[in-house]
């Protein structure tokens, strides 16, 4: 995904409309519209939106997504609509602006015709992918942070996104944390979200389960275990399965597959970079 003009760098392309200004932006190959009530809330959703995303205004939009403010008296002053659906509403504008990042990235994941989009996290480590496949609160963006603090090059906390030809392209949302983590991993300076980055061919696919007070174990399983750990993450699975396998067999057939069990993030970062190190002279690529 060319990262040429940014969200925070041109917020001013907008468009009015009856509700209040639009913003129009492209994730991949969806194009999307975000209605909301007045410039402040405009700047607040361009953060939201990069770096993942970009200003494509020449383009019609396939998604809709608004953030309206209700009448006072209604106890909730904002909803969050797509394609004029509510999809949600929260008096906290923090709580609403997550909110709607979460409802267009996963529309995205939905809506693409020409990627893949699988729950994981991914970093490159020696110029070699990691994608750990999780749902949510699974520790994924946990052990992210750890690896980006001992080195590794961020690519996504929350999808490894699939070209046909099973290379991973980067999704570099700002990465979300739970705040009841208390695994002792630090805090991480996101430095660098915003340029280019080179797509991922040659790949550990890494099942990582979190034990608590467990020691890092991992053991090397088949091109079809790995296939499957990543199939039961896509979020196309039964939308577009053909698609999807076609792309996840391509990754697979050009990645090391390794399961794992591990305890604390940080404790678990030199048996992760070991790994690969191993793993990434020994794959077919």
């Amino acid at each position: 995904m060319a990262v040429s003009r940014t969200l925070a760098q041109k917020p001013t392309e907008t468009s009015p409309s009856e509700s209040g200004l639009t913003l129009h932006a492209r994730s991949y190959d969806v194009t999307f519209a975000v209605v909301v009530p007045d410039r402040d809330m405009l700047l607040d959703v361009s953060r939201v939106l990069v770096p993942w995303a970009t200003l494509d205004s020449g383009s019609t939009p396939t998604l809709e997504f608004e953030i309206r403010r209700n009448r006072a008296e209604t106890g909730q002053p904002y909803t969050v609509l797509q394609n004029s659906e509510p999809v949600f509403e929260h008096p906290d504008r923090s709580v609403v602006l997550n909110g709607l990042e979460a409802a267009i990235q996963h529309a995205v994941a939905c809506e693409s015709s020409g990627y893949t989009f699988v729950h994981a996290g991914v970093v490159a480590i020696a110029g070699c992918g990691v994608v750990i496949p999780g749902p949510s609160l699974s520790g994924k963006s946990t052990l992210i942070c750890a690896l980006v603090n001992a080195g590794a090059v961020y690519y996504s906390d929350e999808f490894a996104v699939l070209d046909p030809g099973g290379r991973i392209h980067p999704f570099r949302r700002h990465p979300h944390l739970r705040t009841d983590v208390a695994d002792g991993s630090p805090g991480v300076s996101w430095r660098g979200l915003s340029g280019e980055l080179t797509p991922l061919s040659q790949t550990v696919i890494l099942a990582c389960e979190y034990v608590p007070g467990s020691h890092w174990q991992s053991k090397r399983v088949t091109p079809g275990d790995g296939l499957l750990k990543m199939m039961a993450n896509t979020v196309s699975a039964r939308t577009r399965p053909i698609a999807a396998m076609r792309s996840l067999a391509n990754l697979a057939s050009m990645a090391c597959s390794v399961v794992a069990f591990r305890g604390e993030a940080r404790d678990a970062v030199p048996g992760v970079i070991a790994l690969v190190e191993a793993a990434c002279k020994t794959c077919v690529h």
